[in-house]
């Protein structure tokens, strides 16, 4: 008597327990990942759903089945404005509980590593000028000069990711894209003139070791098309858009109004010119270090320089086919990071 009464109540427990769970899955199923999206956005699913192919589907259906989903999501990308379109990948993402990519972390960690490496080889270079290992020349104050560009870049990086770099951007506050397009802009900037000074620094450093004036004349028209191409560059990231705040206000027109200059096409023919110019670069010291008399000293420097070159052309080299997927993306934030990272290094 006593095991059935046990037994009994056991079963009594479990009544609602069971209730609960059927009414948690009833809810699940319940979840509407249209809810509160914009007409557009539901106009888009009914115009699906008249199709022959998911005729018969409910709302809930898209979170079950992509194909649906994507025919929804190409019908809202078309016909709904920019602002629509974040609505509805926010929502639906939401909704169906899909996973959200964050690298906000990893971004930070990696920016503030590199940060830290180069603060740490600047003051490396500073104390072998301090103690006269090394003579000071016009190759240590151009590196000096990139020293604020380091820091802001490093600043940068950090704040970035306080506004949406690394998150997909129907996961970012209007108010946050805004500030991430006007730091997006300032680092363009920063890192075309502390590229210049970096190669011009490598160049100062060729001509204080080097003696041998057909080279040092080589040489010195480099630098002089460096410091055409660097104004020019920053002339042209300055004239992409009328009114140049159009840059970061003009983000929700579906169709970028005041259009001057292709900012993609910019950010691509600057890499790919860089590239180029690297490659040079490295060509350059090695014609000299198969010289008899070069002191083993100053081959080593010149090794030295080789490295910072060969590493500059890797950089460059992974900049340019982010950039390209960049320019084919509205999802700004959540495909920037590729390209930041080569800046920054």
């Amino acid at each position: 008597m006593l095991v059935r009464r046990v037994l009994y109540a056991f079963a009594l427990c479990l009544i609602p327990a069971g209730g609960l769970a059927q009414t948690h899955e009833l809810d699940r199923r319940a979840v509407d990942p249209l809810a509160g999206t914009s007409e557009c956005a539901r106009t888009c699913f009914t115009k699906t759903n008249d199709t022959e192919a998911f005729q018969g589907s409910q709302t809930d259906d898209l979170c079950q089945y992509k194909s649906l989903y994507h025919s929804v999501e190409v019908c809202v990308k078309h016909d709904c404005n920019f602002i629509e379109i974040l609505d509805f990948k926010n929502r639906t993402s939401r909704a169906c509980d899909w996973p959200i990519t964050d690298r906000r972390q990893e971004i930070r960690i990696s920016c503030l590593t590199i940060g830290i490496l180069a603060m740490v080889f600047f003051t490396m270079r500073a104390i072998s000028k301090i103690i006269g290992f090394v003579p000071y020349g016009h190759d240590d104050s151009l590196i000096i000069a990139t020293l604020p560009f380091i820091i802001a870049f490093n600043i940068f990086c950090q704040v970035l990711t306080s506004k949406g770099l690394g998150l997909d951007i129907w996961f970012v506050e209007e108010d946050d894209i805004r500030t991430f397009l006007i730091l997006i802009f300032a680092s363009e900037l920063s890192y075309a003139t502390a590229l210049a000074l970096v190669k011009l620094s490598i160049l100062a450093f060729f001509l204080r070791i080097f003696p041998d004036q057909k080279f040092r004349t080589i040489v010195r028209w480099t630098t002089i098309f460096i410091l055409v191409m660097c104004p020019l560059y920053l002339a042209l990231i300055l004239a992409q858009r009328r009114p140049l705040d159009l840059f970061w206000n003009g983000w929700k027109n579906k169709n970028p109004q005041g259009v001057i200059l292709s900012g993609n096409l910019i950010g691509i023919t600057h890499g790919a010119w860089n590239v180029a110019l690297d490659i040079w670069m490295m060509i350059l010291p090695m014609t000299q270090l198969l010289k008899i008399g070069i002191k083993l000293k100053k081959k080593i420097g010149v090794i030295a320089m080789f490295g910072v070159g060969l590493f500059l052309t890797i950089v460059s080299s992974v900049r340019i086919p982010s950039l390209i997927v960049f320019s084919t993306s509205r999802n700004i934030t959540g495909t920037k990071h590729s390209s930041l990272y080569a800046n920054f290094c």
